[in-house]
């Protein structure tokens, strides 16, 4: 086949589940591998040897499948839920061998081993290159043949990329999922993960910062991309902080000259096969959160979610069992790595446009992959996956219960239609005509019809959608994917590509955005699915999606349809008096590391959870009525304020929204985290050795010097101090600055002229919910009900139970028989013109 195919492949690993017990205490309690990589490998041979696991096999290479062993909290929490995915995962060992032979034999004696609960072969996705001397001349025949992948102007000199000029690039799919609309509502500020092939980190539109790889230089409003939380887990001897798509393996002794035509060490398809194999990450990572603030080049759907890039592909030379003279240049996929990277960053999405047909996950199958959805899904962290591209069965990790799988749908047109090369053949993946021998990238996944667990959810575009790319790159020419596809000229940056690979990513901005909206709604389920019952962020997207608001069922073609950002935006914030809700309260989670004195405030669960992994707990007061975390082995949630989750005043008359920016300074074992409100703050902080983690929210501009300003009933100045000496420092609101002082924090942080941030809502008294009705104050005061009574509308409804502080709105707090208890509407114009 003249086009690069995409296969499972065996490897010389061990993936080893061990059972509840002393041997898996024992892989818990062993040094952490990224700070001690020797020590840690030490003490794992020496747990092999001490429980006989592999007894006269000792494997060339071991390692633990997560990168770092459970806190204590998570050690505790596992020991008693033993079928928690995550207790899983980190019970499981990776062993590997130089040879068949030897990894049969350690196979066979683990198999009957009795502190190990399975054991199986690691499988790898492989891309693998066909040689050059068939590649060339079948993609440039391809190329010349009518194709709807029609080349772009090649005008443009190669240094002028990265940006276009003049107007935006045309991106059908954002006006297909009312995005813009959205933005009016929420635009969004959640984190996502992509586990992909990286990405280009000099690429304007991603770019947090200006400098090189977006480390240092000056703040980019709108760049998304955060190197702090991104990272490279495809090993093979790669830097772990270069996330870029064009850092190809070095090959270790001979490589052959087919994959290495100069012979420089370096395997690169550059050589083999000029400008490919480069760019897939980086459109998805566009479009899900490319620069919407600039007027210019493609925008994200998701405007302010920040990037955590996790990249899992290295490539590599494939020998096989063919001679040398056959082989050629390949590369690999780690999604498992990719997922536990991303989890660990603290993302409240996870996109995976990616997959393995030979596997079916459903809802308990224990291969790792499916297990480390699982435990993602555990986590509360929405999973984006991939149905796949070649007209069968759905993929997986997208056809298991713990993910949502994303089809794709032809090019703009009046009704909702899969994407499928040859309409009306539902047999066989069929020919493409134009591509004789190729049998793959033919249309989009779905089904198998029936199956309880294995279906398609949601459908976006998935032909010639247009995103960033690799600047002189392509993906892949032969399936019409780079720089050189799509509008405008060559060599910008910005690109068309086809494939499910695409429909994924739109689907994670658009949860992105509205997770933004209430970061505590689990995800849930579309469809009652055992083990899950349908609610959350799938049921929303669902029932807003084109076929339910048509009035039709979900089809196991095309799912629920295509989903309307703008109504599930609406849907999120809920109503009051009839009229959509502006804003929400939402908890400012605190924690504090005891061992080194420092305090942290972050704005979602995930990010909270993150932090135990450093050493941070609970820090504050319990928050009515969301008392656990998703994962309780990550700590506890408490708060000591609470603050805005969208950009939109809640009531007229109010200062001005401003966001959060959170930042953390990293001193050996020691971190330092910081919430900002100015971007000339960020800058400065940034040159001082902070790096920046995102946004976490909003908060009012304080008034101070602002004439004819006024705070906002129930807010407190919320302020950042520093200890002396300028760290640590912690934030909290005016009401706690006894307690702040008396652990030290007294001295205003450097780049700021005061302590005050700006406004944010108080805890009040005791656990902040004076009516005990499930709604916290402040949320009450936002949404307009009343703090000292129940009920306040008079329909015999609690406010916490018609609107959920950690749920979607049921129904409108405001329209019984007392509604005039609640606070005045805040339409401005009786025909609301204003929508």
């Amino acid at each position: 086949s003249p086009g690069p195919e995409w296969a499972v492949d065996d490897t010389l690993d061990l993936v080893i589940r061990l059972r509840e017990g002393d041997a898996a205490q024992a892989l818990r309690d062993v040094a952490d591998g990224r700070t001690n990589v020797e020590g840690a490998e030490q003490d794992l041979r020496e747990l092999l040897d001490r429980f006989r696991l592999v007894p006269d096999n000792s494997p060339d290479r071991v390692r633990r499948l997560q990168s770092r062993p459970p806190t204590l909290d998570e050690a505790t929490w596992y020991r008693q839920h033993t079928d928690w995915a995550s207790a899983q995962l980190h019970r499981t060992l990776v062993v590997g061998f130089n040879d068949q032979p030897r990894r049969d034999k350690a196979l066979a004696a683990l198999e009957a081993h009795e502190s190990v609960e399975s054991v199986s072969i690691r499988r790898i996705d492989v891309l693998r290159y066909p040689p050059s001397s068939t590649r060339t001349t079948a993609a440039k025949g391809h190329l010349s043949n009518p194709s709807p992948f029609v080349p772009k102007d090649q005008s443009m000199a190669s240094n002028e990329r990265g940006k276009s000029t003049g107007n935006t690039v045309p991106q059908e799919h954002l006006n297909q999922l009312r995005i813009g609309q959205a933005w009016k509502i929420a635009e969004g500020w959640g984190l996502v993960g992509t586990a992909d092939s990286g990405i280009y980190r000099n690429h304007s539109e991603l770019k947090s910062f200006a400098g090189a790889a977006s480390i240092g230089g000056n703040f980019i409003p709108g760049g998304n991309y955060l190197p702090a939380l991104s990272e490279n887990v495809a090993g093979h001897g790669q830097d772990p902080s270069n996330v870029d798509e064009f850092q190809y393996s070095n090959y270790s002794g001979s490589v052959p000259t087919v994959c290495d035509p100069n012979q420089d060490g370096w395997l690169n398809t550059e050589e083999t096969y000029p400008g490919e194999g480069t760019g897939h990450g980086t459109h998805v990572a566009g479009l899900i959160a490319a620069n919407a603030e600039d007027s210019q080049g493609v925008s994200g759907g998701c405007k302010h979610c920040g990037l955590a890039i996790i990249k899992t592909m290295y490539h590599f030379c494939f020998l096989g069992n063919n001679p040398p003279a056959t082989a050629s240049t390949a590369a690999t996929l780690d999604t498992v790595s990719g997922t536990n990277a991303a989890l660990d960053a603290g993302v409240q999405v996870i996109n995976i446009s990616a997959g393995s047909p030979n596997i079916v996950c459903g809802s308990s199958n224990s291969n790792v992959l499916c297990t480390t959805v699982k435990a993602a899904f555990q986590d509360d962290v929405f999973v984006s996956a991939a149905s796949g591209n070649n007209r069968t069965n759905i993929q997986a990790p997208a056809n298991g219960t713990w993910a949502a799988a994303i089809g794709g749908i032809q090019e703009s047109q009046s009704q909702l239609t899969l994407w499928d090369k040859s309409p009306g053949s539902t047999v066989d993946c069929p020919f493409d005509p134009q591509d004789p021998g190729n049998e793959a990238e033919c249309g989009s996944n779905y089904g198998p019809n029936g199956h309880p667990t294995t279906y398609q959810e949601l459908m976006t575009l998935s032909v010639d959608v247009v995103s960033t790319v690799y600047p002189d790159r392509e993906w892949n020419a032969f399936l019409g994917c780079g720089d050189t596809y799509g509008d405008g000229p060559a060599n910008d940056g910005f690109g068309a590509c086809t494939g499910t690979s695409m429909s994924a990513p739109q689907v994670s901005a658009v949860v992105g955005l509205i997770r933004s909206i209430n970061p505590l709604v689990p995800v849930g389920a579309a469809k009652t699915t055992a083990p899950l019952s349908a609610g959350g962020i799938r049921k929303l997207l669902a029932d807003t999606a084109s076929r339910a608001q048509s009035g039709q069922a979900w089809d196991w073609k095309l799912g629920f349809g295509l989903p309307n950002a703008e109504a599930a935006a609406r849907g999120m914030l809920g109503v009051k008096r009839a009229e959509r809700v502006r804003n929400r309260a939402i908890p400012l989670f605190s924690l504090q590391n005891t061992s080194t004195g420092d305090t942290a405030a972050v704005a979602t669960p995930q990010m909270a959870m993150s932090l135990n992994q450093y050493g941070y707990t609970a820090d504050g007061v319990s928050i009515p009525p969301y008392t656990a975390f998703p994962n309780p082995g990550k700590g506890i949630p408490r708060a000591r304020a609470y603050v805005l989750s969208t950009q939109v005043p809640p009531d007229v008359g109010t200062p001005e929204i401003i966001p959060l920016f959170l930042m953390v300074r990293v001193n050996g074992s020691s971190r330092d985290y910081i919430l900002l409100s100015d971007s000339a703050q960020v800058q400065s902080a940034s040159t001082n050795g902070y790096t920046y983690l995102g946004r976490q929210g909003y908060v009012y501009r304080h008034c101070a010097g602002i004439s004819g300003c006024t705070q906002p009933t129930g807010t407190q100045t919320l302020n950042l101090q520093c200890k002396p000496g300028g760290s640590p420092c912690a934030v909290f609101p005016e009401g706690d600055r006894t307690t702040f002082q008396s652990r030290g924090f007294t001295e205003v942080f450097s780049s700021m002229a005061s302590s005050r941030l700006g406004y944010a809502y108080a805890r009040g008294a005791g656990n902040g919910d004076a009516d005990s009705d499930g709604l916290p104050n402040a949320l009450e005061v936002v949404l307009g009900t009343r703090t000292d009574i129940a009920d306040t509308d008079g329909d015999g409804i609690n406010d916490g139970a018609e609107y959920p502080f950690a749920g979607i709105p049921v129904s409108d707090p405001c329209d019984g028989p007392l509604e005039q208890r609640c606070t005045r509407s805040l339409r401005l114009f009786g025909n609301g013109f204003e929508e």
